[in-house]
């Protein structure tokens, strides 16, 4: 029932340009010109995917798709990934799976996520010095095609599924407003130098303390009650959302990146903006597996 809504060789390669000096992620300006961008570059990219999760399909598939494919392109790249060498499972994977999501039940999208990740794990190369490139790969293909299943799964097979990205697109989004503003304004002990030495524990504080406050928020506007479950999975999402963040800065920071990409002024690139969603949407959508009903609000 349809519902609504391997060695390089000679190929191209897309290897990332190194720096001289691995570079923090986080070492980024943080002068209010840098915010300036920031704030003009969200308000481009927010009302466009707020629009597409609203009005659904095939709206919100081809949003997801375009993610994809510059996330992709960022991964390979930032990763030193070629052609022959593990490009194609990042690239492959998480479109196969979007599109099988799509039009198929949730198993078989999870049975092509699965397939795609293998098939990254078995890729050489010869990045001397990177680690085999199956793992990058691999990584890449899990990420990407986990989080294209995960936006489908929820917008289609639960409860009021716009509704509820939207709801975990606002904690997500509180979480790293709250961080960033609280840590400019206290600083202090830093969360995780050896791999993002920008974030500090208050900025971590503020981001936990307002993602519940809006999840919280968010769970009254679904239920109609101050859902204790919603603020739950405020955290849970929240606290999800730093992993993916960190998990980012650790990759670029072992290539020596600054930015995954430049196209988001203020931001980096995609994979800089969506950092977060790459670990809370598979998060949120295996709760919503577990209670069978709505993950927000359990009911």
């Amino acid at each position: 029932m349809r519902r609504q809504s391997a060695n390089t060789g000679g190929a191209i390669d897309v290897t990332a340009p190194r720096l001289a000096e691995p570079a923090s992620p986080d070492t980024r300006p943080r002068g209010s010109g840098e915010l300036v961008k920031r704030i003009l570059s969200a308000l481009v990219a927010a009302p466009v995917a707020l629009a597409a999760v609203w009005f659904g399909s095939p709206w919100f598939e081809f949003l997801i798709a375009l993610v994809l494919l510059l996330g992709a392109h960022e991964w390979t790249r930032l990763c030193g990934l070629t052609l022959r060498g593990g490009a194609a499972p990042v690239w492959g994977t998480p479109l196969l799976t979007l599109l099988t999501a799509a039009f198929a039940e949730p198993p078989w999208a999870l049975a092509v996520l699965a397939a795609g990740t293998a098939i990254g794990a078995l890729q050489q190369g010869n990045k001397a010095g990177l680690g085999r490139p199956g793992r990058w790969a691999a990584g890449g293909a899990a990420l990407l095609g986990a989080t294209a299943l995960s936006a489908l799964y929820l917008r289609i097979w639960v409860p009021d599924g716009a509704a509820t990205i939207l709801w975990l697109l606002a904690v997500v989004w509180a979480a790293d407003i709250g961080a960033y503003f609280a840590g400019r304004a206290i600083g202090g002990p830093k969360l995780a130098p050896a791999i993002s030495p920008g974030k500090t524990w208050s900025g971590f504080a503020g981001g936990m303390a307002l993602a519940l406050l809006v999840g919280g928020a968010g769970g009254w506007l679904k239920a109609g009650d101050a859902s204790l479950a919603a603020v739950a999975v405020a955290l849970l999402v929240a606290l999800a959302s730093v992993v993916g963040d960190l998990l980012e800065s650790w990759v670029k920071r072992r290539f020596g990146a600054k930015d995954s990409g430049a196209i988001m002024p203020g931001h980096g690139g995609v994979l800089d903006r969506i950092d977060g969603l790459l670990t809370a949407l598979p998060i949120l959508a295996i709760i919503a597996l577990l209670v069978g009903g709505d993950p927000v609000t359990w009911r």
